[in-house]
C-alpha cells in the first residue's frame, strides 16, 4: 500500500520523514523494506555469516561467532604476540606443545626461576 497523504508542500518533509510507506534499508541486511515494517523485519533479521555463509538472527551474531566452525582458532598467548592460527596441518595443542616461542620461553623462565629457587635453599 503506497501513501495517500496530501497536505501542504511546506508540510512534506516532516510527513515524509515520518511516514510509515516510506522504504528505509536494513542496516544488518541491506534489504529495502516499509518504515511501517522496519520494527518487525528488524526483530526477525538475519546477516549471513561471513565465515560459513549461516543465516543468523540478529540478536544472536556474537553467539555464533563464538561457536561457528570456521572461526579461526587462534594461540592462547596471541595477547602477549603469537600470530598462530589454527590449520588443517596443526592444531592448538600441537602448537603449543611444539613450536609456540611465547610458550617456550615461558617454560624457560619457569625452568629458571626453579633452579634460582633450589639454589638459594641451599
Amino acid at each position: 500500500a503506497s501513501c495517500l497523504w496530501s497536505g501542504p508542500r511546506t508540510e512534506y518533509l516532516k510527513h515524509w520523514y515520518l511516514c510509515r510507506h516510506r522504504s528505509v534499508r536494513c542496516v544488518i541486511c541491506r534489504e529495502v523494506v516499509p518504515r511501517q515494517s522496519q520494527q518487525k523485519h528488524e526483530s526477525e533479521c538475519k546477516k549471513r555469516c561471513d565465515r560459513c555463509n549461516m543465516l543468523v538472527p540478529r540478536g544472536r551474531a556474537k553467539l555464533h561467532d563464538q561457536v561457528c566452525r570456521r572461526t579461526p582458532v587462534v594461540c592462547l598467548y596471541a595477547a602477549q604476540g603469537c600470530t598462530f592460527e589454527e590449520s588443517p596441518s596443526m592444531d592448538v595443542k600441537t602448537h603449543l606443545r611444539t613450536d609456540c616461542l611465547v610458550n617456550k620461553a615461558l617454560q624457560t623462565i619457569s625452568a629458571c626461576t626453579d633452579e634460582l629457587m633450589k639454589l638459594h635453599r641451599v
